[in-house]
């Protein structure tokens, strides 16, 4: 679930990119890389937060172009940055843009089957430098005689199995353009906009144009490829109109932030309101006040006590110096280390009080059980837990870092089972009817599968390809 962006035209380009990938750092946090084109690619790519990075920006004193891509890395295939040296120079290998021959691609999602699209590349004589997906779209749209850029997406497109969004520099015979492509699923997001009512820019969320100042043009449609030259902004063809669709719900219930606004054609923070006010109607709690697990769960926490009429408290205080998410976090000792370091208790305000606390999901129970000791520590008299989402049970297959469904508290556990694993005095998990009712898409258009098992085609067809590739290693 990485963040990727663009923008074509402006002299201030590279900079305007890096502001917009510091926004969506919620996307991926493990590395961060900028492709500039002018005469030909420059990039530049570090590990860590954005700011960790790039430093003090000296990069954009020295480098300057038209048109830019940027990247945000959460690692779903290929090695993450801890570990061993070897592991982190692999890491560090792997960080996006990747450019080669007049093309350079920034990706979010999953390709499933990309070992197998490497082996018949690498057979007719293709070489690669790393271990990630992204590489095998590049050596995918490397420049063929006779074939267009929208050519040689759909000839990857009809091979991949998986899910994406994508944005693709190209320079080619002198002229500059971005092409946007988003799989005909429209599993991942991706928007358009407009940066002094003139240069075009495009994120996977709208909160990075809030950054640059940019307004909202449209989304790239499912399914759809969207060129933007000198020509501006332009339909550039389908890889396919009348695939199903499958909207990420964790997307909305979880990934984007609640200042997105165009995110599946609605609000992702009314959305996570919405189902947070669903939740106070179906589980409801004898509290004193709601409390909500910040940064990801505030909005649902405000739909509860706005539905409740309990009285919403800033019961936990979220450390400014932590770093980010630590669900996106590459290894479980620095998810447990980071979430020791992230929150701490207003103890003036829990202390003797009945506490309706909010998150938004539980997947591994990582940061939950923690939570839930601070406040007994501060005095807490009773622990509510209210989830406003049904329990993840299952693995994702599309670009979300949950493989192994055995490692989520939910798998094989009833609630009352959970309940008392994490320390709650009661626990309540939203249904799957209520949060797909506050979505604006028809439920059946929502892949669900990592909440109810039952996937999308897609989906399921790239679950299926890695189940096979684990059975044969």
């Amino acid at each position: 679930m990485c963040g990727i962006c663009g923008v074509f035209g402006h002299d201030d380009a590279a900079f305007y990119t890096y502001l917009m990938i510091h926004a969506q750092q919620h996307r991926g946090q493990e590395g961060a890389g900028i492709a500039i084109l002018n005469n030909e690619f420059v990039l530049h790519k570090g590990l860590g937060l954005v700011s960790e990075a790039f430093g003090h920006g000296e990069f954009f004193k020295q480098h300057r172009g038209t048109v830019t891509i940027g990247h945000n890395r959460y690692s779903t295939s290929g090695s993450s940055r801890s570990g061993s040296a070897e592991e982190r120079r692999k890491s560090r290998n792997n960080l996006q843009p990747f450019s080669r021959n007049g093309v350079s691609v920034a990706f979010n999602g999953n390709i499933a089957n990309y070992r197998s699209l490497r082996r018949n590349m690498e057979a007719r004589g293709a070489c690669f430098r790393t271990d990630v997906d992204t590489e095998v779209i590049l050596n995918s749209l490397t420049p063929q005689r006779g074939m267009s850029l929208e050519d040689r997406v759909l000839e990857f497109s009809r091979a991949a199995v998986g899910a994406y969004s994508m944005i693709v520099m190209e320079r080619i015979k002198g002229e500059s353009s971005l092409l946007l492509v988003r799989d005909p699923s429209g599993n991942r997001p991706l928007v358009i906009g407009e940066l002094e009512g003139r240069y075009p820019v495009a994120a996977s969320e709208s909160r990075a144009f809030q950054n640059i100042g940019a307004e909202y043009a449209r989304e790239v449609e499912p399914g759809e490829m969207v060129r933007i030259d000198e020509n501006g902004i332009n339909n550039s063809g389908w890889i396919d109109q009348q695939a199903r669709r499958a909207y990420c719900i964790f997307e909305l219930v979880y990934f984007t932030m609640p200042d997105s606004r165009y995110v599946f054609g609605q609000s992702s923070g009314r959305f996570k309101e919405a189902i947070g006010g669903q939740l106070a109607i179906e589980q409801p709690a004898d509290a004193d006040i709601v409390v909500g697990i910040p940064d990801s769960a505030t909005s649902a926490a405000k739909g509860y006590s706005r539905q409740s009429g309990i009285p919403e408290e800033r019961g936990l205080i979220k450390s400014a110096y932590a770093g980010g998410r630590t669900f996106i976090q590459p290894d479980q000792f620095t998810r447990e280390r980071g979430v020791k370091l992230k929150f701490s208790v207003d103890g003036d305000v829990v202390e003797g009080r009945s506490v309706a606390l909010v998150d938004d999901s539980i997947v591994r129970a990582t940061t939950t059980p923690h939570v839930i000791g601070l406040l007994r520590n501060a005095g807490a008299k009773e622990i509510h837990m209210r989830v406003s989402s049904p329990p993840i049970k299952h693995p994702c297959p599309l670009g979300v870092d949950m493989p192994d469904p055995t490692r989520f508290v939910a798998h094989r556990r009833s609630v009352e089972e959970i309940c008392g694993f994490i320390g709650a005095d009661s626990l309540g998990y939203l249904s799957m009817e209520g949060m797909l009712s506050k979505g604006t898409h028809c439920p059946e258009d929502y892949c669900t599968g990592c909440f109810s098992g039952i996937y999308s085609p897609g989906a399921a067809d790239a679950l299926e390809t890695r189940m096979q590739r684990i059975s044969t290693r």
